[in-house]
């Protein structure tokens, strides 16, 4: 691609007839052999343009700080990959998830320079329109960004703030790994899941994608964050509620590991299992802790064990008393959880909602929180006052909005995670 001010090549510029007209022949002939001369210079330092990545680096480190011997439209999208590739392995970042910031610090590869000139030549383009300038630079280098890019960023604890340059594909792979980890099955990922610690990330998360997928111009208002997330990962909806599925589990696990006959206390055997309900029921989101769970599951289980049961009891009774624990403090969890949503320095939404009964406007904050109130959608605004304000259940608002508690769980934890996004981002004063 040439710039728009230059000349083509082979072009030669000779006197217009105009100004030709006032010359004498041999004026003309000088004239036209001077254009000539110049077209030649031109084009052999346009053959000195280094082209390839080696080309480049070469010629950036032995050039002058001001010297700009790089001309980036006549290089190849897959020598500039490389160069992109270089830089990676030097920064220690993968390639596909560069921001501005790898532009802008000096690099031992170029001799101390900055790799600005690239960056601009991206931001320039003419066919950018509108892209992020580093995403675009991406897609002229044809770098695309893999589940194994979004492993070691977040290994790295830097922050994956461009998931759009991440497949579908490359997600689905992700959360496949998430729910092989955690010994379930990808159909029962949901939104707790994404706040688990993963061995496979070196006990970090994959949370980033929640607020991602909720503010994500191809979501539907109906759907859930997960929802979305199904949708676009090709993940199929699961057709048995999620407490069926995780008794499924627990009974698979237990035939497979523990042997009750003649056991009377609990002994080495029930260790692992309890270890597995321990990670099957904790939920980071709402600070539901594997220690809180295997407590519960000892309590039962030692009281089982002087009733008798069966081994389909044991495990269909433990499975109810988790579930019916889980129902319990989940609700409590998720008030307390909204209630600790910041909207500004030093207050929580609990300082800013009015006291139970009275109207949502009855406070000096409400203008501010009905900002974001209204950028929730209608389900998650009815949630979010129906819990705070006239302080009803997930069971009583499931009723209300003929949801299963499934559903109704994503919901509500996708206007947790919008509203505090939304509030921490709002310069809230407190008059």
């Amino acid at each position: 691609m040439h710039n728009m001010h230059e000349k083509p090549s082979g072009f030669t510029e000779f006197p217009s007839k105009d100004s030709a007209s006032n010359l004498t022949p041999l004026q003309l002939r000088n004239r036209v052999y001077e254009a000539r001369r110049r077209e030649k210079n031109r084009a052999a330092r346009r053959a000195r343009w280094p082209r390839t990545a080696e080309e480049i680096i070469t010629t950036i480190n032995n050039s002058g700080p001001m010297e700009k011997l790089v001309r980036y439209t006549v290089v190849p999208g897959d020598e500039i990959a490389i160069i992109l590739e270089r830089v990676s392995e030097e920064v220690q970042v993968p390639a596909s998830m560069f921001s501005h910031q790898q532009f802008r610090q000096p690099l031992e590869i170029l001799g101390g320079r900055l790799l600005l000139p690239l960056y601009n030549f991206a931001k320039h383009h003419e066919n950018r329109e509108g892209k992020n300038v580093v995403s675009f630079l991406l897609e002229l280098a044809g770098i695309r960004a893999t589940a194994e890019d979004v492993i070691k960023t977040i290994k790295l604890d830097k922050r994956t703030d461009h998931l759009d340059r991440v497949p579908w594909e490359e997600m689905r792979k992700l959360l496949k790994m998430g729910a092989r980890d955690h010994g379930i099955q990808v159909e029962m990922m949901d939104a707790k899941e994404l706040y688990e610690h993963y061995d496979f990330l070196d006990g970090r998360t994959l949370h980033r994608l929640h607020p991602y997928a909720l503010k994500h111009p191809e979501k539907r208002v109906e759907e859930t964050a997960m929802m979305f997330i199904r949708r676009k990962t090709g993940i199929q909806e699961t057709s048995f509620p999620r407490a069926d599925l995780r008794l499924h589990r627990i009974e698979e696990y237990f035939a497979q590991n523990v042997c009750l006959k003649g056991a009377e206390e609990i002994n080495s055997e029930f260790i692992p299992w309890i270890d597995f309900l321990a990670r099957l029921y904790e939920n980071p989101f709402l600070n539901i802790e594997r220690e809180e769970i295997e407590s519960e599951a000892v309590v039962f289980l030692l009281e089982a064990f002087g009733k008798g049961l069966s081994e389909q009891d044991l495990v269909k009774g433990l499975h109810k008393h988790l579930e019916e624990y889980m129902t319990r403090t989940s609700h409590h969890r998720y008030e307390e959880k909204l209630l600790s949503t910041p909207v500004g320095k030093g207050v929580t939404l609990q300082d800013a909602i009015p006291a139970r009964g009275s109207e949502l406007e009855d406070t000096e904050l409400s203008g501010s929180l009905l900002k974001s109130l209204k950028s929730l959608s209608s389900l998650q605004q009815r949630l979010v006052i129906g819990i705070v304000v006239d302080g009803k259940s997930l069971d009583e608002l499931g009723e209300e909005f003929e949801l299963d508690p499934a559903t109704l769980e994503e919901h509500y934890n996708d206007a947790l995670t919008l509203l505090k996004e939304l509030m921490s981002s709002e310069d809230t004063q407190r008059v």
